[in-house]
């Protein structure tokens, strides 16, 4: 599931597809919040199927006010949410563009573990090199259907 945001970009020609309707986009269209909000519906429509939106946090924080549907109806989904502080294609453009002059291109960010923990789901922030192991016990924890939407946020 990709986003309008760099990691989105980049997963347009990087990420494995290995069948039909297992790589959903909004196209070029590049909508804003599209990729979280989305993965909800899809999640439901395919329950026994991983579904993982990959946002980047502005994306991820236009959608999270839908995460309380997530947990009222138990939509158990893995979401990983990339932490890049701003919106990384408008300062790259700001700053080539415009000699480095930035305007609104820099965000802050909540605290993205206790956000999770208040809705009562599980979190972490693993290092990069421990994202991949991070990642297969989410899914094996959503597979084994312990994930709820109930719990707190750990390590």
């Amino acid at each position: 599931m990709e986003e309008i945001s760099q990691i989105g970009f980049t997963s347009r020609f990087g990420f494995p597809v290995y069948g039909p309707r297992q790589y959903v986009t909004c196209g070029y269209q590049d909508n804003l919040g599209f990729g979280f909000n989305t993965a909800l519906g899809v999640k439901v429509a395919n329950p026994g199927r991983a579904v993982v939106p990959c946002p980047a946090m502005a994306d991820f924080c236009s959608a999270c006010r839908n995460s309380r549907p997530r947990f009222k109806h138990r939509i158990n989904l893995v979401t990983i949410v990339f932490n890049n502080r701003s919106f990384g294609n408008v300062r790259r453009d700001q700053f080539d563009q415009y000699g480095g002059r930035l305007l609104g291109a820099d965000l802050v960010n909540p605290d993205f573990l206790k956000l999770a923990e208040s809705f009562g789901a599980l979190a972490c922030a693993p290092r990069p090199r421990r994202s991949q192991g991070a990642l297969e016990r989410a899914l094996k924890r959503r597979s084994a259907g312990r994930d709820r939407g109930t719990g707190r946020a750990g390590q």
